[in-house]
């Protein structure tokens, strides 16, 4: 019976396990440059990224969820309108660098990270 009760705390274990890892998101971390033209006009608007060299292109979407950074990923978030205007502020746009979080699963872009703004 205790062999039984064991297998059984196991096999829940298990299937626990299994679908807390199946809720877990896939985030990819796409880099861009300024001539991809990676700032939305609008908080509801959707960028076309490829994730790697042999990947197909993606749309993503931003959303009022969607965390715009000037300073890493672990800088503090700033409004749409402030992050606009930073890009457009920037001396040499061709050094900057735009980095897109998003959730495979969802396809929503949980961060826009600015890089490389003088």
């Amino acid at each position: 019976m205790k062999t039984l009760k064991t297998i059984l705390v196991l096999a829940v274990l298990a299937v626990s396990g299994m679908a807390a890892a199946a809720l877990d998101p896939l985030n990819y971390v796409v880099e861009l440059g300024y001539a991809s033209d990676p700032v939305p006009a609008h908080e509801a608007d959707s960028l076309t990224v490829t994730p790697c060299n042999s990947c197909e292109p993606v749309t993503v979407r931003f959303s009022t969820a969607t965390a715009y950074r000037l300073a890493g990923f672990e800088s503090a978030a700033v409004t749409l309108t402030d992050f606009s205007q930073a890009v457009r502020q920037a001396g040499n746009k061709d050094a900057l660098l735009f980095y897109v979080r998003y959730d495979a699963n969802t396809m929503l872009v949980s961060d826009l990270v600015l890089s490389g703004a003088e």
